[in-house]
């Protein structure tokens, strides 16, 4: 950590090191420098130089750092979606009229894992509020029905294409 100069009353000036959960002005936008490239908050706490439970906690207590916060995870599904887009457009090598056999650019990349966070942070996007703890969401009755009856016809569905493969 980086020192500073502690406060003297009647006493000789002193350095000292920053306590664990202060950040200088370069951890924290190193850290959302990285959060945006990567979604990644532990990856991003390391290479700030922070404790990861800092990091939340800051969030927690300052506004104008949870709010630049958000706006880094947005950055990095932005690129996400960007480079899944990217990914789906690019015509196969193999494929007609593709590229001169060389693989896109982008490296290695899991489609399937790109879909499933981005569906995973989709109330970010979306500007809703994060659900309780527990996962616990109320909702009106028609609501209710309506999501159950939608689960319940997909199950029919289901059942009966397997009823019939079976024949």
């Amino acid at each position: 950590m980086t020192d500073v100069i502690g406060k003297a009353t009647n006493r000789r000036l002193q350095k000292r090191k920053l306590p664990a959960h202060a950040w200088t002005e370069e951890q924290e936008n190193a850290f959302l420098d990285m959060l945006a490239a990567t979604c990644n908050v532990l990856g991003a706490c390391r290479h700030a130089g922070v404790d990861h439970r800092s990091a939340y906690r800051r969030r927690r207590q300052h506004p104008d750092f949870a709010a630049a916060w958000r706006g880094a995870i947005l950055t990095g599904y932005e690129r996400l979606e960007e480079q899944l887009l990217a990914q789906l457009a690019a015509p196969h090598p193999l494929e007609e009229g593709g590229s001169d056999g060389a693989l896109p650019s982008a490296g290695p990349f899991d489609a399937k894992l790109a879909m499933d966070l981005l569906r995973m942070h989709r109330g970010t996007v979306e500007n809703r509020t994060p659900t309780p703890r527990g996962g616990v969401v109320r909702v009106s009755r028609e609501e209710a029905e309506a999501a159950l009856n939608k689960k319940l016809d997909a199950l029919a569905r289901r059942l009966a294409a397997e009823r019939e493969a079976q024949r």
